[in-house]
């Protein structure tokens, strides 16, 4: 799905930033935006992957 998608959304409160886990979905590369309620730490990393941040 995400291969063929135009655009790809991330929903993900902000507890989950920097965790690690054992299930990769995809590589960050693939993630056009992340639907988050707090903005990580280094959220210029993510921007810098031209990944944009929408605030809920």
């Amino acid at each position: 799905m995400i291969e063929g998608a135009k655009e790809v959304f991330l929903l993900i409160d902000s507890s989950k930033f920097d965790e690690v886990n054992f299930s990769l979905i995809c590589p960050v590369s693939k993630i056009d935006y992340i639907i988050t309620d707090k903005l990580p730490k280094d959220y210029e990393r993510y921007e810098h992957l031209g990944i944009k941040f929408i605030l809920a």
